[in-house]
């Protein structure tokens, strides 16, 4: 496996045996070894791999995977043209959206089918009216500037968020002390601590998307 594994690795990073072998102190001929499995490197050289392309023994010993050699590259690539930074900022939105997402489907279910035929409602009334309430609370997360958000928080916050009558009168007093109770049961049957964390971590486009499930006369006052 190691001899495979470092073949690939040097192979994805356009690396020659040569010059794997100069930035690991060897000849040319020890890293020919290892790659076809005639020798084995030492302990202190399979660090020393490790280090230089940072991938963990397991990985340099095992059977591999085609994601870490994906990033070991972009990685290599990125360090070469001076852009960690930028590879940085790519994989944190990725990871963002990732956990964003099932938060966003779960939010799409209050004026979902589903989950008005529970509530017994039609979807321009009740669920409708929840997804206005869970607008203005995520404004009002927004002024918290929590540093982290959990379920039990989440629910805290949201049992002592009150809208002014000033934003109440936008919507022309139709939103209710029982819209906001409704949306206390919804977060308590159905979002967990992950997606607390994800509400947090992403509040403007929970917002945009929050906007485009609510029909036009409401979305005007958001």
């Amino acid at each position: 496996m190691f001899g495979s594994n470092l073949h690939q690795i040097r192979k994805h990073l356009n690396l020659s045996q040569e010059e794997l072998a100069q930035m690991l102190g060897v000849g040319q001929k020890a890293v020919s070894n290892w790659e076809n499995g005639k020798t084995e490197p030492s302990i202190d050289v399979i660090k020393q791999i490790c280090n230089i392309f940072n991938v963990s023994p397991n990985f340099l010993l095992g059977d591999g995977d085609e994601v870490d050699k994906i990033f070991l590259e972009a990685k290599y690539v990125a360090k070469k043209h001076n852009k960690i930074d930028h590879l940085k900022y790519l994989l944190e939105d990725f990871i963002s959206e990732s956990q964003t997402e099932p938060l966003l489907h779960k939010i799409k279910t209050i004026k979902g089918k589903t989950f008005i035929q529970k509530l017994g409602e039609a979807c321009s009334g009740r669920g409708a009216r929840m997804l206005i309430v869970l607008y203005h609370f995520i404004e009002h997360i927004e002024k918290k500037q929590l540093d982290k958000l959990d379920k039990d928080e989440l629910q805290k916050q949201l049992k002592s968020f009150k809208m002014s009558r000033k934003v109440r009168a936008k919507h022309l007093f139709a939103i209710t002390e029982k819209d906001k109770q409704e949306l206390a049961k919804w977060v308590a049957e159905n979002l967990t601590d992950d997606d607390a964390a994800s509400l947090l971590q992403d509040l403007p486009k929970i917002k945009e998307e929050i906007k485009e499930e609510i029909n036009y006369p409401n979305k005007a006052f958001l």
